[in-house]
């Protein structure tokens, strides 16, 4: 029906419900008319004793009439009042991108906003913006605090309103903008529908204009509330799982360890609330890029008054992607196999093989070819693992192969580090038997090298996608953001930084065979594989008394079992 027909039906009903009518249905819902009265918590701290006088006690309010009326705040009309309202900046240079038919207008507080107008989707206009410099900027003994950062803004209110506030206030609207931080970036993220544009841009104008206080009161609650959260993700096998990979593969890097409940409860508030406020303070540290159906008839003046309104800052000064700080990172020397075990409802495994891998840089491309490699490569290797595990031995359901650079600082020059992951789920008693199998059949194709058919098949499969991927907003706004990242390597001119990448791209496309895809999984991926990778296997915890006791425990418990039986023998005679 949709939320404004939901409105409309709200409206045009309310005002006839009279209060008889509801007395009547509600008595439908009293305690003695098979009413379930559920609590939920992560542990159970209310007893049953506890929940029965809490209900008696509202049945006899209601008996009474003592149950106050609901009090409901005042919800704005608008996001930013009349009288606080920007004025419209006009930009201070226009730019034309021909080949990524696109415009770049640049504001006189530094903001740079690049617009793509498609006819792709008529109620779709997709809202990013970036900035260079994240978490690895900040210390070590202050990492903690600042990972939180945006953890506790989003329970605060990003935009100077409580988010409960927020929803009530954009109601019937499709417009979301989420602000996110990793380790090198800071930015910002969301789709709307081209009539609630102005809206988006409000939220940007408040992301840069307001200053996240913390109230005392709500921050115990929330504090209270993300502590058990952080407790529930830690039990969870498949997180537990997933931290302990990333942890060890990246050598035990600070940015990778989990973090505790307690952990989590020692972080200092104001200091990850003060880095969220300087993260979006300076809008000549972002540039925001819109795709979708932008009408610039009307999509400009909202831009220059939302966007080119946001005040000028002197601080933080924009970061060179050259001078961002790197973290501190490596990949395991040797093989690495190890069991994770957790508790289960359900016996389940998931197991990861992980490869580091090593992209070699050209000289004015960056590894733009040697990442279209990789694609490829983890293309054949996917379909040939995929025959062999589920078609051939029907053990798994899926596999999936793909490749991660994340940890790579932007500052790095010459070769670029990362790794390639393989990852299945089967049966626990199959997973080290089918960890051994896998790693034949990358042997296999490091050695022999893939048929004819796997590569026409991996480069189709990519020539498909590519072709439907031109066809969607979502494929241009990752476009315009990789060309905006490397447009330094080609002195700031993003038309060519994307006809480079497509066209380093088209000659791998063309280039690939059996022979330079062995010639990839030998270059890219460990020669020969089984030198240097790591395998996780998450198998499920059993209970204490089936666990595997250690040589040394069976032999003196053994030892006692006997002296026992002996002591008994001699009793008994």
């Amino acid at each position: 029906a949709g939320q404004e027909y939901e409105a409309r039906l709200a409206r045009t009903l309310l005002p006839t419900i009279e209060s008889h009518e509801i007395t009547s249905f509600a008595s439908r819902y009293l305690p003695e008319c098979s009413c379930v009265v559920k609590t939920m918590e992560h542990r159970q701290r209310v007893t049953d004793a506890e929940l029965k006088a809490k209900v008696e006690q509202v049945q006899q309010w209601e008996a009474t009439g003592k149950i106050p009326a609901w009090e409901e705040g005042d919800v704005p009309d608008t996001l930013i009042p009349a009288g606080a309202m920007p004025e419209g900046v006009a930009p201070v240079s226009t730019k034309k991108w021909e080949a990524l038919d696109s415009t770049q207008v640049v504001f006189p507080n530094g903001l740079k906003v690049v617009y793509k107008c498609t006819d792709f989707l008529d109620d779709q206009i997709l809202v990013s913006g970036f900035a260079h410099g994240g978490l690895s900027e900040v210390s070590q003994k202050d990492f903690n605090s600042a990972s939180c950062a945006m953890l506790l803004v989003n329970e605060i209110g990003v935009f100077g309103f409580k988010p409960e506030l927020i929803s009530d206030i954009l109601a019937g609207k499709r417009c979301t903008i989420s602000a996110q931080m990793n380790a090198y970036r800071r930015g910002f993220s969301g789709e709307q529908s081209p009539i609630d544009l102005e809206s988006a841009l409000q939220l940007i104008y408040l992301l840069f204009t307001t200053k996240v206080t913390p109230v005392p009161e709500d921050l115990k609650v929330i504090m209270s509330m993300t502590a058990e959260a952080i407790r529930g993700q830690l039990r969870d096998p498949n997180t537990a799982f997933s931290h302990r990979v990333r942890y060890v593969n990246y050598g035990g890097c600070y940015y990778f360890k989990p973090m505790t409940a307690q952990e989590f409860l020692r972080i200092s508030v104001p200091s990850a609330v003060d880095l969220f406020n300087q993260s979006f303070h300076n809008p000549a540290e972002f540039t925001i890029i819109m795709v979708g159906a932008v009408n610039s008839a009307t999509a400009v003046p909202l831009i220059e008054k939302y966007l080119g309104g946001i005040p000028s800052r002197k601080e933080p000064e924009p970061k060179d992607p050259k001078s961002i700080t790197a973290l501190p990172f490596s990949f395991p020397k040797n093989v690495v196999t190890e069991e994770v075990r957790a508790p289960m409802k359900e016996n389940i495994n998931s197991t990861q093989i992980t490869f580091p891998v090593e992209l070699t840089s050209a000289k004015d491309i960056g590894c733009m070819a040697e990442v279209h490699w990789i694609t490829l490569a983890t293309r054949v290797l996917e379909s040939r693992l995929l025959s062999l595990l589920r078609f051939k031995y029907g053990e798994v359901y899926s596999v999936s192969v793909s490749s991660f650079f994340g940890a790579e600082a932007p500052s790095r020059e010459g070769n670029w580090r990362g790794d390639v992951a393989v990852y299945f789920s089967c049966d626990p008693e199959a997973a080290h038997r089918l960890r051994d199998l896998t790693l034949e059949e990358l042997t296999v194709l490091q050695e022999e090298g893939p048929s004819e058919r796997d590569v026409v098949t991996a480069v189709e499969l990519e020539q498909r996608a590519h072709e439907v991927g031109q066809g969607e907003n979502s494929f241009w706004m990752e476009r315009l953001t990789a060309a905006y990242v490397q447009a330094r390597r080609f002195e700031g001119d993003v038309d060519k930084a994307y006809t480079t990448s497509a066209r380093v791209r088209q000659e791998v496309m063309t280039a690939a065979s059996p022979e330079t895809i062995k010639e990839a999984l030998r270059r890219i991926l460990p020669y020969p594989c089984r030198s240097r990778y790591t395998a996780f296997t998450l198998l499920p915890q059993h209970p204490w008394y089936r666990r595997p006791t250690p040589v040394l425990l069976s032999l003196t418990a053994a030892a006692l079992t006997v002296t026992a039986i002996t002591l008994m023998a001699r009793r008994r005679r």
